[in-house]
């Protein structure tokens, strides 16, 4: 049985900042600034996947992600030093003397996630005659460290909309990766996923299976048991 980590539950709290390193894993994570929404529209939500193939796919390799309205979760891995040099010489002409200057590194894939971000700001600000920022200062970031922590954190993504009682079932919402990984096709999805290494991390393609539907088990369980005392 995988038991979520204790942090898992307070996804929002003000944490350090960590460093991007390559071949290192990440939980990216932020919310909209104030009451307002990332997403109106599921165009919105294809867009910002758009977006992010453009400017995190070439530099990390996505293994979960899911898009609420007002905020996102992106589980991933910034890829080697080389990939990153050799992606990043492509945009800077001079960065390829830079190569194993780490602080160089780090900073070109915390601009890649800021450019993305501008990116998408620039687009629904125009599209919705807003101005300013959308997104709160400064995206979260968490190092993942463990296999433990890895499960579980694909699950807690997976189970987002179940959680914020948008959906019932972690099939039902679209704009996650959760269908991506039980069925071989999914119309909302623009983003690459290594589908092999999270069910290589589970175990098997059926393990997956049968930890996510033993969480959402629980999840309902445990939410009849919340409404049957409050009567």
């Amino acid at each position: 049985m995988i038991k979520l980590p204790f942090h898992a539950e307070r996804p929002f709290t003000k944490q350090p900042m960590t460093p991007l390193e390559p071949n290192k894993t990440y939980h990216i994570f932020n919310h909209a600034n104030g009451f307002e929404s990332l997403f109106i529209s599921e165009e919105n939500k294809r867009f910002f996947m758009e977006r992010y193939a453009t400017h995190i796919g070439p530099i990390a390799d996505t293994y979960a992600y899911c898009l609420m309205n007002n905020h996102f979760h992106l589980l991933l891995k910034i890829k080697g030093e080389e990939e990153v040099v050799n992606h990043m010489t492509s945009k800077v002409s001079n960065f390829g003397s830079h190569a194993g200057d780490g602080n160089k590194i780090e900073y070109f894939v915390s601009r890649q996630f800021a450019n993305f971000f501008s990116s998408y700001t620039q687009a629904f600000n125009k599209m919705y005659g807003r101005m300013g920022s959308l997104f709160m200062k400064n995206f979260k970031r968490e190092e993942i460290t463990t296999e433990e922590h890895f499960r579980a954190l694909v699950v807690y993504i997976h189970r987002n909309p179940v959680h914020h009682r948008f959906c019932n079932q972690f099939s039902d919402w679209n704009f996650s990766s959760y269908n991506s990984f039980v069925s071989s096709t999914n119309d909302n999805d623009n983003i690459s996923l290594d589908t092999e290494f999270v069910f290589q991390a589970f175990g098997s393609m059926e393990a997956f299976g049968a930890v996510h539907a033993e969480k959402l088990e629980q999840f309902h369980f445990s939410t009849a048991l919340d409404m049957f005392y409050k009567l």
